[in-house]
């Protein structure tokens, strides 16, 4: 949050942008593409009041993320606290004090900081407290998220929202995660994001966020393989800490730059922002495809090469179908319980696993969603449960050809190993990945992943360690030829290779879920009015669970604020005790 239609606020914006402009520039700094990032609308106070109203159960801690200010000559404005950088203050390792100088950071004048509302506590941190490099006010919010893996307290899961978020109706954990599933992404599959490198250099110029979010995609596809990403749902996002850290281990020269720019980033900027929620998202699908490849390629092969007995490259080729001879191999989908309704409700219990029946649309445990999603999207992801011999997703065929996904006897003769192979699958060329794990997918039956995982050890009291100092994983380099993915650069010492394995998969477990969010954009009184009716009738049908509002007020402005604010107070009404008017 921040508060951009204060005067500080506003002149630490100018001041900004007059030390950036060329000579003789115009500000546009009163334009209304600008004007609509900064304007306040009190929708922070009613955020919080629909969080209380509508999750109040499952809530123990609300993080207020806010901006800083230089110290002005003229002090004493009630919407400011100073903020010291003392060593008290500072968040976490990855952060360090930049700043030698109080700096005044926001705090709404109405938000008693010390008064928790019941048991739910809140804590404020400013951005200077967590930036690991930080030289002054941003006003963009793609670089403040990009250093959210710095911000410390948070919990092993916790729900990120702007503060033109607002709940709109009564929400459950497992809308966001569940332990036996992971975390729920809503993302849309019809309309697919190409990497940067992918984009024609001569095409027209991009909005901001499209500039973060292809070269968000960019990112990933050097690490993981290059294609076409979905395109997120704009709602709350659920969020994974531990699995946000690591992203932000993999990836950190990537994120340091984008925290340098302090306004967002167009197409042709020096610095390029990434868009930090997409990042995420891509990150933990990518991750757990990587995981189950490596888990089949790497440890189950390699574990075959040992023994000596078997050419591991044909076994290989058996396990997804293949005869000995042939050229290719035709892959069929088969039909996963994953996702039905008798499996939801023995493991989530009768009434939330009813719920996820109508509110899960695929698992990861039925493979990768992406797969066949192509250059231009799909209308619907796949649907596991009701997989037939003649039902017609794409998802549901594909080909393996042998020339193409795997190794040639020459290649075998000169050291080819079961690492080349899973990086070749994996990221090289990813369209072999993505069949191959289909068709392991189906070999597995109707629940698990039992065909992509290395054998369990022969001793029944086998003395291999099940349990382990750090979470498994591959790995944290931003470029997949950095990486050495062998199972004996990866897998400490005498580990229990399938335990090791279970656990790298079932880290980066998660769901795509049904999308539940309205969107809705203001840009002039009668307009409001019309959006305000509309989003009455959707909240009143029941489909919506979160609604986002943003201003994008080209005309009567004070109307619209006035309007606008009188809406949220019908929907909100009840203050929180902290707030102190």
């Amino acid at each position: 949050w921040s508060n951009g239609s204060e005067a500080l606020h506003r002149a630490a914006y100018l001041a900004y942008e007059r030390s950036t402009l060329p000579v003789g520039s115009k500000s546009i700094a009163d334009q209304p593409s600008r004007l609509k990032l900064f304007r306040e609308h009190d929708e922070l106070r009613h955020s919080f009041r629909s969080v209380l109203q509508h999750f109040r159960p499952h809530v123990n801690r609300i993080h207020l993320v806010t901006g800083d200010l230089p110290v002005p000559n003229d002090e004493g404005n009630d919407t400011y606290a100073i903020n010291t950088q003392d060593q008290e203050s500072a968040p976490c390792p990855h952060a360090r004090q930049t700043q030698t100088v109080p700096r005044l950071g926001q705090v709404p004048a109405w938000l008693n900081t010390s008064q928790p509302d019941g048991d739910v506590q809140i804590d404020v941190t400013h951005h200077s407290q967590y930036f690991s490099q930080y030289t002054d006010t941003v006003f963009n919010s793609l670089a403040i998220e990009s250093q959210f893996p710095n911000l410390r307290n948070l919990h092993d899961q916790f729900i990120y929202m702007n503060d033109d978020f607002f709940f709109s109706a009564d929400l459950i954990p497992a809308d966001f995660a569940t332990h036996a599933f992971g975390t729920v992404f809503r993302v849309y599959p019809s309309r697919v994001l190409q990497p940067t490198s992918f984009r024609d250099p001569s095409s027209s110029a991009q909005a901001a966020e499209t500039v973060a979010l292809e070269w968000s995609s960019e990112i990933i596809s050097r690490r993981f393989g290059f294609r076409s990403r979905p395109y997120p749902s704009h709602e709350s996002k659920a969020v994974s800490t531990p699995l946000f850290r690591e992203l932000a281990a993999l990836f950190p020269d990537a994120l340091s730059q984008s925290a340098r720019a302090r306004v967002r980033s167009m197409t042709g900027s020096k610095v390029t922002n990434v868009h930090m929620m997409a990042l995420y998202l891509h990150f933990v699908v990518e991750r757990h495809r990587e995981a189950a490849l490596w888990s089949w390629a790497v440890a189950r092969m390699t574990q075959i090469a040992t023994r000596g007995e078997e050419d591991w490259a044909e076994v290989a080729w058996e396990e997804i179908g293949g005869a000995p001879r042939a050229k290719s191999v035709n892959v069929r989908a088969r039909r996963r319980n994953t996702l039905s309704r008798p499996h939801l409700r023995d493991v989530l219990g009768e009434e939330v696993g009813e719920y996820a029946y109508t509110a899960y649309r695929f698992s990861s445990d039925d493979g990768y969603p992406y797969a066949s999603l192509g250059e231009k999207g799909y209308k619907a992801w796949p649907d596991m449960k009701s997989v037939t011999k003649t039902a017609t997703h794409p998802h549901y065929g594909c080909k393996v050809e042998r020339t193409r996904c795997f190794p040639t006897r020459d290649d075998l003769a000169a050291g080819y190993s079961p690492a080349d192979f899973f990086q070749h699958i994996a990221f090289i060329d990813v369209t072999c990945g993505d069949c191959i794990l289909t068709s392991l997918v189906a070999e597995s039956g109707e629940l698990g992943l039992n065909a992509v995982l290395p054998d369990a050890p022969e001793e029944l009291n086998s003395t291999l360690a099940k349990t382990f100092d750090e979470p498994p994983h591959l790995p944290l380099v931003s470029d997949f030829m950095d990486g050495d993915f062998s199972v004996e650069a990866v897998v400490p010492p005498n580990a229990d290779l399938r335990a090791w394995s279970v656990q790298l998969v079932h880290r980066y477990r998660y769901v795509i879920g049904r999308i539940f969010s309205g969107f809705s954009m203001l840009k002039n009184p009668e307009q409001a009015v019309d959006e305000f009716k509309r989003l009455e009738k959707d909240i009143k049908s029941g489909w919506m669970g979160v609604v986002c509002i943003n201003d994008d007020i080209v005309k009567g402005a004070p109307e619209v604020d006035k309007s606008f604010r009188e809406w949220q107070e019908s929907h909100w009404p009840q203050p929180a005790q902290w707030e102190m008017y």
